[in-house]
C-alpha cells in the first residue's frame, strides 16, 4: 500500500493536459503558420523531462515561436475553443531607444564600453524573454489564474534584436471582469509589473481579423 502511495503521489497530475507546438521562422524571413507539435504532458514530472530538453525563448531563431496549449487545442484563432476569445500581450526589447542615441558618443570613444552594454542588452532582453515564459508556464499549467478554465494557452514570439512578445490566449473576449481579472495576474506572472510603466494589451480575435482594428478595441492596463 505504501509503495503504490508513493508511487500515485510521485506522477503528480495535472489540472489539464497540455501540447507544446513549435514554429520555425518562415523561408525567406517573416512569420510561418506552419506549426509543428512537440508533445504533450499531463504530470509535473512529464513537463519537466520535455523543458529540460527544449531550448529556452532566448535562444531560438528570430522569427520562431513556441506556443503551449491545454490538450488538443491548436494555436490558432480558427480552433473552435479559441474562436471567441483574444489575447493579452507582453512586448519586450533589448534596450530602450533613448538609451542607445545617449550611448552612441560614449560608444565613440569607449568601444570596449560600448560593446558590453550591447552585450548588457541581450542579456536583459534574454532575461525578460525567459523570466516571461517560464513564469507565465508555471502558473498556467499549475492552474493558478483565477479563471483556468478561460485559458486556452501561451505564445512568445521571438523577433531580431532580442525584442519579442507573449500572448495569453484566452477564450471569452467578452466577459469584461474575467478578461480584466485575468490580465492582471497575466501582467504579474510575466514580469511586466516589475518594470516601469510597462502595459499589457488585450485585444479580441474578432477585432484583430478586421483590417483596421480600433484602438478603441483595445484594453490595457
Amino acid at each position: 500500500m505504501a509503495s503504490n502511495g508513493a508511487s500515485n503521489a510521485k506522477e503528480l497530475p495535472l489540472q489539464y493536459a497540455w501540447t507544446l507546438w513549435h514554429t520555425a521562422p518562415a523561408t525567406g524571413g517573416g512569420w510561418s503558420s506552419n506549426y509543428k507539435q512537440i508533445a504533450t504532458f499531463s504530470s509535473v514530472p512529464e513537463f519537466w523531462r520535455l523543458f529540460n530538453n527544449i531550448s529556452p525563448p532566448s535562444l531560438l531563431d528570430a522569427g520562431s515561436s513556441y506556443h503551449l496549449f491545454k490538450g488538443k487545442v491548436k494555436p490558432a484563432w480558427e480552433d473552435k475553443f479559441n474562436a471567441n476569445g483574444g489575447a493579452w500581450a507582453f512586448r519586450f526589447t533589448a534596450a530602450n531607444k533613448q538609451k542607445g542615441r545617449d550611448d552612441r558618443g560614449r560608444g565613440r570613444n569607449d568601444r570596449r564600453g560600448g560593446g558590453g552594454m550591447e552585450e548588457d542588452d541581450r542579456t536583459q532582453a534574454a532575461t525578460a524573454a525567459n523570466y516571461a515564459w517560464y513564469h507565465s508556464v508555471l502558473n498556467m499549467i499549475g492552474n493558478n489564474f483565477e479563471f483556468s478554465e478561460d485559458i486556452c494557452g501561451l505564445v512568445i514570439n521571438i523577433k531580431k534584436g532580442g525584442r519579442g512578445k507573449i500572448e495569453l490566449w484566452i477564450k471569452d473576449a467578452k466577459s469584461k471582469n474575467k478578461v480584466t481579472d485575468i490580465g492582471l495576474q497575466f501582467k504579474q506572472f510575466c514580469g511586466a509589473a516589475r518594470k516601469k510603466n510597462a502595459e499589457i494589451e488585450f485585444q479580441s480575435f474578432e477585432s484583430q481579423l478586421k483590417k483596421n482594428g480600433r484602438k478603441g478595441d483595445k484594453l490595457k492596463l
